[in-house]
């Protein structure tokens, strides 16, 4: 995989935090982050350009909150990444059809792709390391995988560096990527990326310009 150029598209990458701010579109595309599909249409955005969505969230049996927020939910484009996704890709197919998740077009993407992307963009192994707490979240992935191909400028929103839990949830679940996620981030602003923040905690810890 090789970086691209400027292909001059905007991106708003939006994720879950449980109280989002988010940056308006104004002829942007969405992003959505594994179950955040549920806030965009809560927020009334458009049916997301993109969706991110860790395969494993579709099988594990403490992750039935994020299946619960996939239902009905469509995106133009689902990026189903393939680690620690323990059935087939065919199996995973059927259970987001049993969810009525719908999509137009399904790529998949590895853990050793996820980390190439993660270098290529942050200069860093933040996407190599074996601990969930030691990796970034898909939210901070999903700017990197916009940046990668070439956007223009990306938007963070719904992505938090100081709250845990999650919009469509009633129980608060810790967020364990909030370092990890500030360390990728101050090295995208510092490597020069064109990335953006409707969040003021995560402009406030890592210097990103706040729209």
């Amino acid at each position: 995989m090789a970086a691209s150029q400027s292909n001059g598209r905007r991106y708003v990458v939006l994720g879950s935090s449980p109280v989002p701010h988010p940056a308006p579109l104004d002829g942007a595309d969405l992003i959505c982050v594994n179950s955040s599909g549920f806030v965009a249409r809560d927020l009334g955005l458009p049916e997301p350009e993109l969706t991110v969505l860790a395969g494993f969230k579709l099988i594990y049996p403490n992750r039935q909150e994020d299946r619960d927020a996939l239902r009905g939910l469509k995106t133009k484009c689902l990026l189903l990444i393939t680690y620690l996704l323990p059935i087939s890709l065919e199996e995973a197919e059927e259970l987001l059809e049993k969810l009525g998740y719908r999509y137009d077009e399904l790529k998949t993407i590895d853990f050793a792709d996820r980390a190439h992307v993660i270098r290529s963009v942050t200069g860093t192994g933040l996407g190599e390391a074996d601990a969930p707490e030691n990796r970034i979240s898909n939210g901070v992935f999903a700017a990197c995988y916009a940046l990668y191909h070439g956007a223009s400028e990306v938007i963070l929103s719904g992505i938090s560096l100081t709250l845990d839990g999650h919009f469509y949830m009633t129980r608060t679940r810790p967020r364990r990527h909030i370092t990890t996620d500030t360390e990728a981030l101050i090295a995208m602003r510092t490597r020069g990326w064109p990335v953006k923040t409707s969040e003021a905690d995560v402009s406030q810890a890592t210097g990103i310009p706040l729209v």
